[in-house]
C-alpha cells in the first residue's frame, strides 16, 4: 500500500504533462462531477477548464469535453468557431455545435460563482463567424452591418441538428456569419437549426448574412423558443432577413425585438413558409424587403399566431408591414399596425389568395368611410383606426432605411392618451410586456408590445414609475 502510495503523485504528473488530449479527457472526468466547465479567452491557467483560473480560451474545448448535464460559462470576449483542438483554421464550415443536455451560457466577468451573478448586457461575450478576424467590427467585436463582412467568415456561427430544450444557448452576440454557399451552407448565417429545437434566451444577432434566413434558419420541424432575443441589422438574399421557419418549424417567439434587418426579395423581419410560429411581445421596425413583406412574409399556407406584436416604420414593395400569400391565414390580435410604407400597394398588410383574422388590433387606414376595409381580412371585431401614439416614430434620418448610421428605430412604448391603451382583451394576453412590465395595468390589456404604465383609475390618476 507504502509503495502504490508513493507511486501515485508521479502517475498524476505524468498525465498533467501529456498534452491537450490527455488533459480534455481529464477535465471531462471532472467536470461530470462539477457540472460546469469554465471557458475565458484570457486566462492564462492550466486550460482544464474546472475553474476561472484554469478556464479554457476556447469555446470549442469546452465543447469537446461537455456531456449531458453539463453548464458552459464563458467570460466576456470574441470567441471563434475555427479556434480550439481539433478545429481547421479559417474553414468556413466551422461552427459551435450545440448539444442535448448542455447549456451554454455568456455574460460572465470571470469572477462569478453561481449564475445569478452574470450580467450577459454589460459583459458582452461574442460568437463571431469572423474567422479571418478581418471584418469591420465594433470594439466589442460585433458586427453591426452585413456591409462590413469581408474575407472567410463561418456559413453559420452556430448549429443544432435534432437536440430538444435542453440544449441552451444564452447570454450571447452572435454576429458575422455568412451562409454564401451552397446547399445547406447558404441558409442561417447566425443560428441554423435543422429538425431541431433548442432554447434559445438573451441573445442579440446581428450582421449575419445568408441567402436565406440571415440570422437564423429553422428547418424542418424545428421548434425552437426563442426568449428576449434582437435581430438587429441581418440581411438576406432571398428570404428571411432576420429569420425563416420552413417547413413546419413552428418556433415560439416571446419579447423578441426584429430592427433594421433587410432581404433582396421576401420578409425583411421573418419568413414563414408552411410554419405556424407564435409570436408575442414583437417588435418589427426599420425592416425593409427589396419586393413583399418588410416585416413579416407568411407563404404556402402559413398561419402564425400574432399577440400584442407592433409593426411600425417597416417597407416593402408591396406589403410595408405583413404580405400574406398562398391560403396564408396568420391571427392578430392585440396588435398594432402604424407607419409601415409600401411603394406599391399594402402599407400595413397585403393579402393574396390569404384570409387574416384580425381583432383588437390597431390598424392604421382600416376603415373606408367608416367602414373596415375587408381586403385586409376578416375583421374578429374591436379593431381601431387611430394614431397610437407612440412616444416616438421611427425614422430613417436621411430617408433611406439601408445607410444605418442615421436610422432612428423609434420608442414604440405609447404615450399618455392612446388609444390602444386598455383596447385589448384580456384574453390570451401575456402575463408581461417587452420591457417585462406586468399585463394588464389597468382593467384591459393594451395593444401592441408594450403595456402603458399610466392609466386612469377614475377618479384618480395612478403614474407608476
Amino acid at each position: 500500500m507504502r509503495t502504490l502510495k508513493s507511486i501515485f503523485p508521479v502517475f498524476l504528473g505524468i498525465l498533467f504533462t501529456l498534452g491537450m488530449i490527455w488533459g480534455m479527457a481529464y477535465a471531462s472526468s471532472e467536470v461530470a462531477s462539477e457540472n460546469i466547465i469554465y471557458v475565458d479567452t484570457g486566462a492564462s491557467g492550466t486550460a482544464t477548464g474546472l475553474n476561472w483560473t484554469d478556464a479554457y480560451t476556447n469555446l470549442q474545448d469546452a465543447l469537446t469535453t461537455a456531456i449531458s448535464g453539463t453548464q458552459i460559462w464563458v467570460a466576456e470576449g470574441v470567441y471563434y468557431p475555427d479556434e480550439g483542438f481539433g478545429q481547421i483554421n479559417d474553414a468556413p464550415t466551422s461552427t459551435f455545435e450545440l448539444i442535448d443536455g448542455v447549456a451554454l451560457y455568456g455574460g460572465f466577468s470571470g469572477i462569478e460563482t453561481t449564475l445569478d451573478e452574470r450580467d450577459w448586457e454589460a459583459h458582452v461575450t461574442v460568437l463571431s463567424g469572423d474567422l479571418g478576424q478581418d471584418d469591420n467590427a465594433d470594439p466589442t467585436g460585433i458586427v453591426t452591418t452585413t456591409g462590413n463582412i469581408t474575407g472567410t467568415n463561418s456559413y453559420h456561427v452556430v448549429y443544432s441538428y435534432n437536440l430538444d430544450e435542453t440544449a441552451a444557448l444564452d447570454g450571447f452576440t452572435i454576429t458575422a456569419g455568412q451562409a454564401d454557399g451552397s446547399s445547406t451552407s447558404n441558409r442561417g448565417g447566425g443560428i441554423y437549426n435543422y429538425s431541431s429545437s433548442p432554447a434559445l434566451n438573451n441573445l442579440i444577432l446581428s450582421g449575419n448574412w445568408g441567402n436565406n434566413g440571415g440570422g437564423i434558419f429553422n428547418e424542418y420541424y424545428s421548434n425552437p423558443i426563442l426568449m428576449n432575443v434582437t435581430f438587429s441589422n441581418n440581411s438576406a438574399g432571398n428570404g428571411g432577413g432576420g429569420l425563416y421557419n420552413h417547413t413546419n418549424s413552428n418556433a415560439t417567439l416571446t419579447n423578441v425585438v426584429f430592427s433594421g434587418n433587410s432581404v433582396s426579395n421576401f420578409g425583411g423581419g421573418i419568413y414563414n413558409h408552411s410554419s405556424n410560429p407564435t409570436l408575442i411581445n414583437l417588435m418589427f421596425t426599420g425592416n425593409r424587403a427589396g419586393f413583399f413583406g418588410g416585416g413579416l412574409y407568411n407563404n404556402s399556407t402559413s398561419n402564425p399566431s400574432l399577440k400584442n406584436v407592433t409593426f411600425s416604420g417597416n417597407s416593402a414593395n408591396t406589403g410595408g408591414g405583413i404580405y400574406n400569400t398562398d391560403n396564408s391565414d396568420p391571427t392578430l390580435t392585440n396588435a398594432i399596425l402604424w407607419g409601415n410604407s409600401a411603394t406599391n400597394e399594402g402599407d400595413q398588410i397585403y393579402n393574396n389568395s390569404s384570409t387574416p383574422v384580425i381583432s383588437y388590433t390597431l390598424i392604421q387606414s382600416s376603415t373606408i368611410g367608416g367602414n373596415w376595409d375587408t381586403s385586409l381580412g376578416i375583421d374578429g371585431g374591436n379593431n381601431i383606426d387611430a394614431d397610437p401614439l407612440f412616444v416616438r416614430n421611427p425614422n430613417p434620418g436621411d430617408g433611406d432605411w439601408s445607410t444605418l448610421e442615421d436610422n432612428d428605430y423609434g420608442d414604440l412604448r405609447l404615450r399618455w392618451g392612446s388609444p390602444a391603451i386598455d383596447a385589448g382583451t384580456n384574453t390570451g394576453c401575456p402575463v408581461t410586456d417587452l420591457d417585462g412590465n406586468p399585463r394588464p395595468i389597468g382593467l384591459f390589456c393594451d395593444m401592441g408590445a408594450y403595456e402603458s404604465l399610466v392609466k386612469i383609475f377614475l377618479p384618480l390618476l395612478i403614474k407608476n414609475p
